[in-house]
């Protein structure tokens, strides 16, 4: 089964370049325009976005600075500047430069379909995320091979797999029950507390760089209250989120490891074995 990155994008730029960006984007990723800067704000507070893509041009003067302020508050999102080539463009380009935001795509020079989708697509991956799955190397390589992609993709974008039967589709299988077959041989948690675990990395990253409100970042992960989100948080972490940022990133990240894989019970299955024969769908979930 094809693993297709997907990407959740807010946009906030004028009218024919949004329009170029919709050819770009296709049918594959989430796109989410915002008309003004309150609303491209208000979308990257409930939204959990890969990348924000605005146009230095669309505003200038103290409006450029109430921009830059906005995407100051949501660091954890990438930033790319979707722009022309023109005087004001530059100048204003300038200051997203000073500021941190470097990812610049120039209309008519760098916008070609295909580079620029993928372009996006390399920049999505979440820093923590691959940290994570560095470390769960060796035990990603007790795994089915399409499984161990669709673990690996959960953690890079776990916006995109919302629950267990998602996630074993990803990994090829008709239905839960093979998926947590084989997860449970090679030493694996559920694949419950796999999708738990990848919103929890996501919101350290929110909760340590910049999006400081707890019940801003429970709803933008889809939790119906904040005490749902301190709850995993826990479980995953063994600590509440408001002493997250007491947690240096390898720390942070060791404590998850540490909760997702058990010692194997197994000896290890050839990891390009299919899902279903790995793991018969006459076991029990």
């Amino acid at each position: 089964m094809p693993h297709e990155t997907r990407l959740r994008i807010v946009s906030f730029l004028r009218e024919f370049l949004a329009a170029s960006l919709r050819i770009v984007l296709g049918p594959r990723h989430e796109l989410h325009v915002a008309r003004s800067i309150d609303e491209l704000d208000d979308t990257l507070r409930v939204i959990p976005a890969d990348i924000a893509i605005v146009d230095p041009e669309l505003v200038s003067g103290q409006t450029l600075l109430e921009l830059l302020a906005v995407l100051d508050r949501h660091v954890s999102v990438h930033v790319v500047s979707y722009t022309t080539v023109s005087p004001d463009a530059m100048r204003a380009q300038m200051q997203f430069a000073l500021r941190g935001h470097r990812h610049l795509v120039l209309r008519g020079f760098d916008d070609a379909p295909v580079p620029f989708r993928a372009y996006l697509e390399d920049l999505r991956g979440d820093e923590l995320g691959e940290i994570l799955l560095a470390q769960l190397q060796p035990a990603l390589e007790r795994l089915p091979t399409p499984v161990s992609r669709a673990i690996s993709e959960l953690f890079r974008s776990p916006a995109t797999v919302e629950s267990v039967p998602a996630l074993a589709r990803l990994a090829g299988a008709r239905h839960r029950r093979p998926l947590h077959e084989a997860l449970s041989r090679a030493g694996w948690q559920s694949a419950g507390t796999l999708i738990r675990a990848a919103r929890v990395v996501r919101a350290y990253a929110y909760l340590t760089q910049g999006e400081t409100l707890v019940r801003d970042v429970a709803a933008k992960l889809g939790y119906a209250t904040t005490r749902g989100l301190a709850n995993e948080v826990r479980a995953v972490s063994g600590v509440l989120p408001s002493m997250l940022g007491d947690l240096a990133p390898q720390d942070f990240l060791a404590r998850v490891a540490r909760t997702l894989v058990r010692p194997p019970v197994w000896t290890r299955q050839p990891a390009d074995l299919p899902l279903e024969r790995v793991a018969p769908d006459s076991f029990a979930d």
